[in-house]
């Protein structure tokens, strides 16, 4: 054996004692023999070891004084788990049949060749003794894992009483393990919940399955604590000897679930009110665009008429208009104009925040959309003395667009753009890249701080109130231009330097097939012809 063991030898008889000694070591590898001769000595000798660190007594009968019997007694009295081996001499045998009575493992003969057999017999003993502290190993390791358990375990005999339970159960009711031992499960439990247990065992007989059930145990100082037990059947063959399972307290579990379910109650409360706000901003917000798109209307109508009439005064259709009068008109006019535009960013925005806008798309030249917005731009270009720079490649190819948005678009950013430029020059600019032409508009006006930039296309939006007072608008107008762009599946965006001026950037699609037309834009400044500067790059 690898294992080591220690051997008492109880022999009175120093030569044998000896002998004895060699032929188990002779037979047994690994072991370690301590030897006694009488009994007090042996009953001293394992009472002075708490431990009990022998693994097997050989013990012969014929001792001086007490006999082998005596020993037996004492390590009966001291309920020790130590197998011993009886010899006695040849026509002792009823002296053995005794020893087993007390406890002993086996007996042998005084025979003339018991030494031959007596190892056999000490192997047989220690495989058991080896397997027995195994098991008693084994045992304390479940034990002490029942014990540390957060849960609670229990056992009942078949009557329903208890036989067993576990700290967490001492812990969760509240009683000693030794007030709950042989009480009856049932009456642990709320008075209510007795009926409901009774029929819950009677299942588990039956089936002889686990089962699960939710209850309350009451504990010693009247607290209910909500648990959940489970319950299964120990069987002894086909007969049930009892009962185990496991306790969890789920109070927290319950509190959980209870919060879960009232977070859950006002989520579905606020998605309620939520839905309900929306459908009342949306039905709102459908009144304001049908108020805004009725008062555009009704606005632009009679404006139309006051700028017609305004027309017809200044070019002498009711008679004759001195200088003065002329430039007044033309103030008038001026003023009704800007109002009209006005009036129509804010249409314009309606239709898209309700969804209405829609595109008019035909092949257009970039030249002609140009020229339109500069013809437009020219007079007030002219009137703040700005330098107008046109940097637009030859030959770019048509697009499909809406030219009245495209109009705008460039309207709107080139407007813009002289509104903040006091002095300086306006450069615009146009080239093809890859499946795109890139056009810029370049100021040096007031330019935008760098947290301003991102914020530049908002709705209603103009980023210094001292500005927006003294240059006016809306606030719309870069909004709309972001809207038409992203219509057409384009991109807009703006680069800026605080009082050193702003690039707007806008990237229109178009078909790689498409017609090549040459540029038919002369550059100016100032109101005079001059040679284009040439190309622009990012």
């Amino acid at each position: 054996m690898s294992l080591k063991f220690r051997i008492l030898l109880v022999e009175d008889n120093v030569d044998h004692a000896e002998l004895t000694e060699l032929a188990l070591k002779q037979n047994i590898k690994g072991i370690e023999i301590d030897k006694t001769f009488t009994a007090d000595e042996t009953i001293a000798k394992i009472s002075n070891s708490p431990d009990n660190n022998y693994d097997l007594m050989i013990l012969d009968y014929s001792l001086p004084g007490k006999d082998g019997l005596a020993v037996l007694d004492s390590i009966c009295q001291k309920k020790l788990s130590l197998p011993v081996i009886i010899v006695t001499g040849q026509g002792n045998e009823r002296v053995a049949v005794q020893a087993m009575k007390k406890g002993a493992f086996d007996y042998i003969v005084k025979s003339p060749g018991y030494l031959m057999t007596l190892p056999v017999t000490v192997k047989k003993a220690l495989a058991e003794k080896h397997l027995e502290n195994k098991l008693e190993r084994t045992e304390q390791y479940y034990q002490n894992l029942v014990e540390c358990a957060n849960d609670g375990i229990y056992s009942l005999d078949v009557q329903g009483r208890i036989t067993f339970v576990n700290r967490k159960v001492e812990q969760l009711t509240g009683f000693t393990r030794r007030e709950l031992i042989g009480r009856y499960f049932k009456d642990l439990l709320v008075e209510e919940e007795r009926v409901k247990i009774k029929r819950w065992i009677k299942q588990v007989r039956r089936k002889h399955l686990l089962e699960n059930l939710e209850t309350r145990v009451l504990t010693k100082d009247g607290r209910q604590i909500p648990v959940e037990i489970n319950l299964a059947a120990r069987n002894n063959g086909d007969v049930i000897s009892g009962y185990y399972g496991v306790a969890r307290d789920i109070s927290m579990r319950l509190q959980w679930e209870a919060e879960r379910r009232q977070r859950n109650e006002e989520i579905r409360r606020m998605n309620e009110e939520l839905v309900s706000k929306n459908r009342e901003l949306e039905r709102l917000n459908q009144i304001k665009s049908q108020f805004v798109s009725n008062v555009s209307h009704e606005l632009r109508t009679p404006l139309n008429g006051i700028l017609g009439y305004a027309e017809l005064l200044r070019d002498g259709l009711y008679g004759q208009v001195n200088e003065e009068q002329v430039k007044a008109l033309q103030n008038v006019i001026a003023c009704g104009h800007h109002l009209l535009d006005l009036i129509n960013e804010i249409l314009d925005f309606s239709k898209i925040q309700d969804g209405r806008m829609r595109l008019e798309r035909e092949v257009c030249s970039v030249y002609d959309i140009l020229e339109a917005v500069i013809a437009t731009v020219k007079p007030t270009i002219r009137e703040k003395n700005l330098n107008l720079i046109l940097s637009v490649e030859n030959k770019l190819p048509v697009i499909n667009v809406d030219p009245r948005k495209i109009y705008q678009v460039f309207l709107n950013i080139i407007g813009n753009s002289i509104k903040f430029t006091e002095k300086g020059e306006i450069e615009i600019g146009a080239q093809k890249h890859d499946n795109e032409i890139l056009f810029f508009v370049r100021d040096t006006g007031i330019g935008m701080k760098e947290e301003d930039v991102n914020k530049i296309f908002g709705e209603f939006l103009q980023l210094d109130g001292s500005i927006s007072r003294k240059y006016g608008g809306t606030g719309l107008g870069l909004s709309l231009a972001k809207h038409f762009v992203e219509m057409h599946n384009g991109k807009i965006w703006v680069k800026s330097k605080w009082r050193e001026g702003s690039t707007f950037y806008v990237s229109l699609p178009y078909e790689k097939d498409a017609n090549i037309e040459s540029s038919n834009i002369t550059n100016k400044r100032k109101g005079k012809t001059v040679t284009a500067p040439g190309f622009f790059g990012i």
